[in-house]
């Protein structure tokens, strides 16, 4: 399945937060090649809870309209299962520095997650594409 988890260079819906294109391909090139690629349902926790791996990213990039995107496989766990009986959107659980204007500056993506969209921790809104 592919994601859609946030359009870089525009300020988030909710935190007005700006992640430019250039920090984010950094990110996504650090966390292919050396993060966590399971993901966790409904747990924003680091280091995560491995009893809430509900799926893999196989791939995240950004795509040519700024989309940073991901494929990801539901894994055969009772969290997957979980994951495809309700709706939900995919985020990440990330840090970094931010400057006065709110554009962020640097920035390390530790895990994905998803969370429902009512509950959740609301800096991106995910499509399923």
């Amino acid at each position: 399945m592919k994601y859609v988890i946030l359009k870089c260079g525009v300020a988030t819906q909710y935190t007005g937060r700006i992640y430019p294109r250039n920090v984010m391909q950094d990110a996504l090139d650090e966390y292919m090649q050396t993060g966590n690629k399971f993901g966790t349902l409904f747990d924003y926790t680091v280091p995560m809870d491995m009893n809430k791996i509900s799926h893999k990213v196989n791939d995240m990039y950004i795509d040519a309209n700024n989309n940073l995107c991901a494929d990801i496989e539901v894994m055969n766990a009772p969290m997957g299962t979980l994951l495809q009986t309700i709706p939900l959107r995919l985020s990440f659980v990330g840090g970094g520095d931010m400057n006065a204007y709110n554009v962020v500056s640097t920035f390390k993506i530790y895990h994905t997650v998803f969370d429902d969209i009512i509950n959740a921790d609301p800096n991106v809104l995910t499509v399923l594409l």
